[in-house]
């Protein structure tokens, strides 16, 4: 306006626009599953939008047996079909405006087996020998404290315990960062003693023995 009054006055109109923007994906999946166990995972994701917006979710891609929730996007792959192997997932996510989050991930199936339960007799040895599906690294925990102290697919477990004794040993393998610990024990029996001494077999007449 120019002066006091309004009829010196011009009247302007801004239009603006709001651009839509996608969802965010804000959890993370698990990545290593086990054969033959249900794996499961719950995503969560805010969109600008807040509460206004509701949130629709599809299963893009995913193993056979892997199905999603279409209002939560919980995955569920059930037991039967969770097989050795990797995976590739890709969950999307879409909201009221078309705005869409592709969230993918691959989950390794590994599949340990540390082998045994091994049995050993008191003073001896035993070879370990574990098996992985597509692993490249194999540790071994051989005294059950949390620590993996020995390497290798093949390692050798000896201890001076008296027998009879049983020994938790715990395997880790791992495919890159993908890992799976499979648990085993070694039992060691008791062994007789051994004598290590000849005695006399003769003497004379009248004579100690000894």
């Amino acid at each position: 306006c120019r002066g006091a009054g309004t009829s010196n006055c011009v009247q302007v109109t801004a239009e603006y626009s709001i651009t839509n923007v996608a969802p965010t994906v804000t959890s993370a999946p698990p990545t290593v599953a086990t054969p033959g166990q249900t794996y499961t995972y719950a995503p969560t994701a805010t969109d600008p939008a807040g509460l206004n917006d509701t949130l629709r979710w599809t299963l893009a891609r995913g193993p056979t047996g892997m199905f999603t929730n279409s209002l939560t996007g919980a995955i569920t792959w059930s037991g039967g079909a969770v097989v050795p192997g990797r995976h590739a997932v890709d969950l999307r996510v879409r909201d009221e405006d078309g705005g869409e989050t592709s969230h993918s991930w691959t989950i390794a199936v590994l599949q340990a087996d540390p082998g045994g339960p091994y049995v050993v007799d008191e003073g001896d040895t035993v070879l370990l020998t574990g098996a992985c599906t597509a692993c490249s690294r194999f540790d071994w925990d051989l005294d059950a404290d949390g620590q993996f102290e020995a390497s290798g697919s093949t390692v050798t477990f000896a201890r001076g315990e008296d027998g009879p004794a049983n020994f938790p040993v715990a395997m880790r393998a791992c495919d890159g960062a993908d890992c799976v610990t499979a648990a085993t024990s070694v039992s060691v029996s008791n062994v007789a003693p051994l004598i290590t001494s000849s005695p006399p077999t003769m003497t004379q007449l009248f004579s100690n023995y000894r």
